[in-house]
C-alpha cells in the first residue's frame, strides 16, 4: 500500500505527489511490479492516466504524449508532449511538455520520477496551466522557411545591443513557443528602450 501525498497551489491545482510506500507492503508490491515491467515512459503514462481526473487532463490531451513538441504550429488543441527522459544513478525523469498547437508552452508541464529497474513512481510535478486560450497563429507564423532565420544571423544584433561586450556572440536556434505574457513580471527594459531589440512572435494565452 501506498500513500500520496499532494502539495496544492492556492487556486487548488495539485503541484507535487509523494508517494510513500508502507515499509511492511513495499517487499509485496516490488514483486507485483517485477511480474510485469514497464518502461520509464509507460510507467509515466500509466500514472497521469491514474491521476488524470485529478491533475484535470481530458483524455484527447494524452494522445500525443509519444511524439515531441512541433516546430510550427499544427491543428492541434492542448495536449502533453514528450520531452525528455533523463537518468541520474537509479532515478529516472520522464518529463512532457504541455501544448497548444503543437507548440510548447513556456514553463508548463509534467514531470514523473521513478526509482529502481521496475521504475517504481515515487513522486511527480506539474507546472500545468489552467483554461488555456489562444487563437491560432497567422500563415506568416506557420511557415518553416520563414522561422528558420538564426542561421542566417537575423537576429544576432539581440544579443550585441544587449550584450555590447558580446560582439561575437551568435543565436544558433530559434522556436516558436505559447506564452503567457504578464506586465507584472517584466523585469528587464521595456520594449524599445535601448539595448534591446524587436519583439520576439509569441502566442497570447
Amino acid at each position: 500500500m501506498a500513500d500520496t501525498n499532494i502539495l496544492y497551489d492556492e487556486q487548488g491545482h495539485p503541484r507535487h505527489f509523494n508517494i510513500v510506500e508502507d515499509a511492511d507492503t513495499a517487499p509485496t508490491a516490488a514483486r507485483a511490479s517485477s511480474a510485469r515491467p514497464a518502461s520509464a515512459q509507460e510507467a509515466a503514462k500509466q500514472f497521469l492516466a491514474s491521476h488524470a481526473d485529478l491533475l484535470q487532463l481530458k483524455r484527447n490531451v494524452m494522445q500525443s504524449m509519444d511524439v515531441r513538441a512541433s516546430l510550427a504550429p499544427v491543428a492541434e488543441d492542448e495536449a502533453l508532449r514528450f520531452e525528455s527522459e533523463k537518468h541520474t544513478m537509479d532515478s529516472t525523469v520522464v518529463s512532457y511538455n504541455q501544448t497548444m498547437f503543437g507548440l510548447p508552452i513556456y514553463q508548463a508541464g509534467v514531470s514523473v520520477v521513478m526509482h529502481g529497474p521496475q521504475n517504481q513512481v515515487k513522486a511527480a510535478t506539474s507546472t500545468l496551466h489552467y483554461d488555456v486560450a489562444a487563437q491560432p497563429p497567422g500563415h506568416s507564423m506557420a511557415n518553416l522557411g520563414a522561422l528558420d532565420t538564426a542561421a542566417s544571423g537575423a537576429h544576432d544584433n539581440v544579443v550585441r545591443r544587449a550584450i555590447p561586450a558580446a560582439q561575437g556572440m551568435r543565436i544558433n536556434r530559434t522556436r516558436l513557443m505559447v506564452y503567457k505574457y504578464d506586465p507584472a513580471d517584466r523585469v528587464h527594459h521595456e520594449h524599445g528602450d535601448p539595448g534591446f531589440g524587436a519583439q520576439p512572435h509569441s502566442l497570447s494565452l
